[in-house]
């Protein structure tokens, strides 16, 4: 987390963990984390491969997510409703694993 400081030359500054965490986060145990974050992963690569789509999944202290290749490996080719109600078919399927906690079949 950053919040923005005109002195400093990057003008964002980090913020320290304990400054913004909800008491309830603060009550998670590594263990606890390390196995939502191992779900979600898994969840998002068995979708990657299954949809065959262009994108990495990318693994943080605390967060996993995707990041979608297509736009940069082909810039010329059009957005489409097509593909942006595919990413929100995405969303919805790994929200439910994360949720129930467990993988993508």
């Amino acid at each position: 987390m950053f919040r923005f400081n005109e002195n400093v030359e990057s003008l964002l500054e980090p913020i320290a963990r304990e400054e913004w965490a909800l008491d309830e986060m603060k009550a998670w145990s590594e263990k606890d984390v390390t196995e939502l974050l191992d779900i979600a992963q898994s969840a998002l690569l068995d979708s990657v491969e299954s949809m065959r789509l262009k994108a990495d999944v990318i693994r943080k202290d605390r967060a996993v997510g995707l990041f979608d290749l297509l736009p940069f490996l082909f810039p010329f080719l059009p957005t489409s409703g097509t593909r942006s109600k595919n990413l929100k078919k995405f969303q919805i399927r790994h929200a439910r694993a994360v949720l129930n906690g467990e993988g993508i079949y």
